[in-house]
């Protein structure tokens, strides 16, 4: 079956089953045809604008369904736009005309109620909707002639602008969200026909109201779209019979609210129109549903853009029916969209020798059209199509082919399917090239090497792809033909032992176009090279008398020759570094040691390059250590050290070792065989000479490197060791200094410490307090050095009198001293009164503490002082002296105040009678301390309409002495203006409290001093808190002089969701709240 015919078969089906449906001959519904097959939205269509002799009246929130047993569609209720009133008139569609119903029953006039088709017994379905009453939770349903309210058992809450949809695949009708008594809701509801029942899925849409319900014929489920709880929605829902799934559709329209959506049977795909949403107002753009992604529709003209419009898929007009809906202003056109084909699918095209050939399938969708052919288009690249067809075939016809053609040129062809309703979008391009006779495209030789996995392929080109085949010759051994497709083949392998040459084979290539080709190929194969590789190495350090057992390989398995180059050190000589026997390097003497590893090759193998390992060879290592010295005093008798000689073989060592001091020789070098050698098995150790400078005296005062070299017998595998040097610190003597006070000199005796010896040279610095006074020269006299100033230390104070010796050649620097004291006297201040800020306010006595120094005072300690009365600055001063001479001297500084400072009030009258409280200023004078602080106490008391204010100031000098003054006034208030806040033109229902209607506006009117600021409308019984963008005016004023203000505030279709608002004014920090009822 094509995929015309099962397109056919499929809208035929399923308008069978709602025709079935409506009669209620079947309880299922059974959709032939292959979903996935059809689940291609159709990309382009046609919107019309029909006209009608009757019509509607303008209506916004009317609900829309078809009724299949009665062939008609079905319009009932709405809010009339010309009285402001839901209407709950029936009227119905026959694909030409509207006519109204008069039916013996009525629904309540409602507006935003779900109209559709109950598929358990064919009927209509209608819920909910918001009438004068407020949220309905009826269910009633239209049999063609009546309506009939039914009573099941569970109901769903009151709601409106819910969404709902017809079920098919389970026999049921899905409800969803709206806006109920309690706001926005998410509830999803399923009803069989005679009860409502609640589903509750894992997951599922935000509650929200305005959105859009459809069945998906291509996947079995209903569709969920946008939406709106002040925020718009534009996220893709499907429900599967017992759970919400979100789409992530790759492409998507914008959010939006109340979008007119139903399904297409055609090619199975759901179809929305328009919408609104803040960024875009009112929308008119058409998109399709494909069971996993939208796609815009392509369509010349459009309605225009609203949202809330009704619309089906009308079986009598052939297409989508749209009517209603809301823009700047209520609709009640009539708009018919009929959908085109897709484009024609699986388009190839084939070249041959002098033509080429297309074929292609049906379109997989024909929307409402009937097709009625394809046309050809060609052009030499993808993008110059042109696009005058140059063919046209009938409809039965998927195939064609093009002779106008020239070989060799790239063709590219798009194929259009045409309808009733006008071609469809353009298919994809495709190529082809008309064909060629065969010819070899690839080289006549192939190299490959023994041993070595290589390939080679052998092409030919011609149209079609021409065969190729070997026709004589055999392939070398370890070679094969594979991969044998139109076109071309490999040959592949590894060449076995014994091929080495050349070899030749002949292919052919056949197409079907004369004339054949032919190649006579030539195969060469190559000796393998083979390298070399060590698979020893020899440990780093080699020293005489070591060996080494060496190895070297060859990739290609074959034996290696290792031998000693000539480019080793000696070689050829009885110093030759190193020699070989049985793959073991002997190490002999000291120098480079070369070795050189070759493979000659054979018949299947080239001769390896030689590879070398050059290996230094080392003499034996001496180890050499001096015995640490201990560090000395300068005259300290001088000390030996010892050598100890170890070779790193463990073998004992000969020669001889040399000790020096500071890099200089110390003495002859001393053999290894020396009286004071002492042997272990592995070492030698010798002791040197006394350590001396050059000449025999006492090393100096200072570090003092002591080392150790020594010399092997056998140099050339033994190698010359030096240790590490010692340090021997020569350090100074130590000496001390003491210093004795005459009555007309100074004496300083400076002495050498043990283990020191010898007399300290050089001077004495003599010092008082710190003050160098003189220096005199040390006279030497054994170990120690006397020196003698001439210096008569003065009188009057206390006095440090010191001696320092600085460090001198070997002998250290020390220091003595002695203390002359001077007498103490302290002053102290004491008062009955506590001082502040250094200022006393009462008598004030000074009293006197004498402390001897290094001698007896000279006489009596000094008598106290008191002192009464004001003064500023008055100083006491007493000095005492001791009978060495020491003198000390006190003082003491006091200031007294006990003076009261002058204060006084300014800025305020005495009794004087004020509308508002004034601010006086403290104002004080101190002629003593000085003002610390003046400040105000304020107090009242209420006397009827006045007040009596009484203000009293506090003045505080320096020293704390304070000062009072009180005065008193009256303060007598204007009274406060009036304000109010109005709704004017609404209905007044009580205080605060007005009525008003969607689409109007009205005047919010204060009356205050100074400007308020509008509050945003909040749903109640929230209060009004966000300031809206919008300011009042000032449009006159009171009898009394209070400015009046203004503001409009409008109330939009949009607000009616929820019938109860909170607006407000804001004047300073008090806010009004008026409460509204939206009707």
């Amino acid at each position: 079956m094509t995929d015309l015919a099962r397109d056919a078969k499929r809208r035929l089906s399923l308008l069978l089953a709602l025709t079935m449906l409506a009669t209620g001959a079947i309880t299922a519904v059974a959709l032939t045809g292959a979903p996935s097959a059809l689940a291609v939205a159709p990309s382009q269509g046609t919107w019309t604008n029909i006209s009608a002799t009757s019509l509607p009246s303008t209506r916004i929130g009317a609900s829309m369904a078809y009724h299949p047993a009665s062939g008609k569609t079905v319009l009932f209720g709405g809010n009339s736009t010309s009285t402001g009133y839901n209407v709950t008139q029936t009227w119905t569609w026959d694909g030409t005309d509207w006519t109204q119903l008069f039916p013996a029953h009525n629904p309540p006039a409602a507006q935003y109620a779900s109209l559709v088709l109950d598929p358990s017994n064919g009927n209509l379905l209608l819920f909910g909707g918001v009438t004068e009453y407020g949220y309905s939770s009826d269910t009633w349903t239209w049999d063609g002639t009546d309506w009939t309210q039914l009573f099941p058992q569970h109901i769903p809450a009151g709601r409106y602008l819910h969404g709902a949809a017809t079920d098919l695949a389970r026999h049921e009708v899905v409800m969803f969200g709206g806006f109920s008594q309690s706001g926005a809701v998410n509830d999803t509801w399923t009803w069989d026909g005679t009860d409502w029942t609640q589903r509750f899925s894992p997951s599922a849409p935000s509650a929200r109201g305005y959105t859009q319900l459809s069945y998906d014929q291509n996947s079995s489920r209903v569709i969920l779209f946008g939406g709106y709880d002040g925020y718009f929605y534009g996220d893709t829902w499907t429900w599967n019979g017992t759970q919400w799934h979100q789409e992530s559709p790759s492409h998507h329209p914008t959010p939006r609210v109340t979008g007119a959506v139903t399904g297409d049977p055609n090619s199975g795909s759901t179809i929305l129109f328009g919408g609104y949403n803040y960024d875009e107002g009112y929308l008119s753009d058409t998109w399709a549903w494909d069971d996993d992604d939208w796609s815009p529709v392509t369509t010349p003209t459009a309605p225009p853009g609203r949202y809330g419009a009704n619309a089906i898929y009308d079986p009598q007009a052939g297409g989508l029916l749209l009517t209603s809906g809301f823009s700047t202003n209520p609709s009640s056109d009539l708009w018919l969209l009929r959908l085109g084909p897709s484009a024609p699918t699986s388009v190839s095209a084939t070249g041959h020798a002098a033509s080429v050939s297309l074929s292609w399938s049906p379109p997989i969708s024909i929307g409402d059209a009937t097709l009625t052919g394809y046309q050809v288009y060609r052009g030499t690249s993808s993008t110059a199509i042109d696009t005058t067809p140059i063919a046209t075939v009938n409809a039965a016809t998927t195939t064609w082919t093009d002779t106008g053609v020239v070989t060799g040129t790239e063709y590219f062809y798009q194929v259009r399917a045409t309808s009733t309703w006008g071609p469809s979008t353009a298919s994809a391009a495709v190529s082809a090239v008309p064909g060629t006779a065969p010819a070899f495209s690839s080289a006549n030789t192939s190299a490959f090497t023994y041993g070595t996995g290589s390939s080679f392929t052998v092409t030919a080109s011609g149209d079609p792809a021409p065969a190729i085949t070997l026709t004589s010759g055999i392939l070398p051994a370890g070679l094969t033909l594979s991969g044998s497709t139109p076109g071309s083949v490999t040959i592949t392998g590894t060449p076995s032992a014994g091929q080495v040459g050349t070899h030749s084979v002949t292919f052919s290539s056949a197409n079907g176009v004369s004339p054949s080709a032919s190649q006579v190929h030539t195969i060469v194969i190559s000796a393998a090279a083979q390298s070399l590789s060590w698979t020893t190495t020899p440990n780093t350090g080699a020293v005489a008398g070591d060996t080494y057992a060496v190895g070297a390989s060859s990739d290609a398995g074959l034996p290696v020759n290792v031998a000693v180059d000539a480019a080793t050190s000696g070689y050829g000589t009885t110093t030759q570094a190193c020699s070989i026997s049985s793959s073991v390097v002997s190490f002999d003497h000291t120098g480079s040691c070369v070795l050189t590893a070759t493979q000659a090759g054979n018949a299947d193998y080239l001769a390896a390059a030689p590879i070398q390992q050059s290996i230094a060879v080392g003499t034996v290592a001496s180890i050499v250590t001096v015995e640490p010295l201990a560090n000395q005093v300068y005259g300290q008798a001088p000390q030996t050290t010892t050598a100890t000689v170890a070779l790193a073989s463990g073998d004992l060592p000969t020669g001889s070792v040399q000790f020096r001091v500071a890099g200089a020789d110390l003495g002859a070098p001393v053999q290894l065989t020396d009286a004071s050698a002492v042997a272990t098995a592995t070492s030698i150790t010798v002791t040197g000479p006394p350590i001396t400078t050059p000449t025999g005296d006492p090393l100096p005062a200072g570090s003092h490197q002591v080392s150790a070299v020594f010399t092997p017998s056998a140099p050339t595998q033994v190698g010359v060791g030096m240790s590490s040097p010692v340090t021997l610190e020569i350090e100074l003597a130590a000496t001390t200094t003491n210093v004795v006070v005459g009555q007309t000199d100074l004496t300083a005796t400076v002495a050498t410490t043990a283990p020191g010896t010898g007399a300290p040279t050089g001077s004495v610095v003599f010092t008082v307090d710190g003050t160098p006074v003189g220096t005199a020269a040390l006279v030497p006299s054994s170990n120690e050095s006397t020196a003698t100033l001439s210096y008569p230390v003065p009188a009057g104070k206390s006095r440090q009198v010191g001696a320092v010796y600085a460090t001198n050649g070997n002998f250290a620097g020390s220091a003595g001293s002695t203390a002359r004291t001077d007498p103490n006297l302290v002053a102290k201040v004491t008062s009955t009164v506590k001082p502040k800020n250094g200022w006393y306010s009462g008598p004030v006595t000074v009293a006197f503490t004498c402390t001897p120094g290094s001698a007896p005072l000279s006489g009596p300690c000094p008598a106290s002082v008191t002192l009464t009365g004001d003064t500023k600055t008055t100083t006491v001063t007493r000095t005492i002296t001791g009978t060495d001479g020491g003198i000390a001297t006190a003082s003491a500084t006091v200031r007294i105040d006990r003076t009261k400072p002058a204060v006084r009030l300014s800025g305020v009258v005495k009794n004087k009678t004020y509308k508002k409280r004034p601010t006086p200023r403290c104002k004080a004078s101190d002629s003593g301390s000085g003002v610390a602080k003046c400040s105000i106490k304020v107090t009242s008391k209420k006397l009827g309409k006045t007040t009596r204010v009484t203000f009293k100031a506090t003045a505080t000098d320096k020293a704390g002495n304070s000062r009072t003054t009180t005065t008193q006034v009256k303060v007598k208030k204007p009274a406060a203006a009036k304000v109010s806040v109005v709704l004017k033109g609404a209905k007044k229902t009580g205080k605060n409290k007005y009525q008003v209607r969607s689409g109007r506006s009205y005047s919010l009117t204060v009356v205050s001093p100074t400007q308020p600021r509008y509050l945003n409308a909040s749903k109640a019984p929230n209060p009004p808190t966000r300031y809206g963008p919008h300011a009042f005016k000032r449009v006159g004023k009171t009898k009394a002089g209070t400015p009046i203000w203004k503001l409009t505030v409008p109330f939009t279709e949009i607000m009616t969701h929820t019938s109860r608002w909170n607006i407000g004014a804001r004047i300073g920090k008090t806010t009004y709240v008026i409460k509204v009822t939206l009707n």
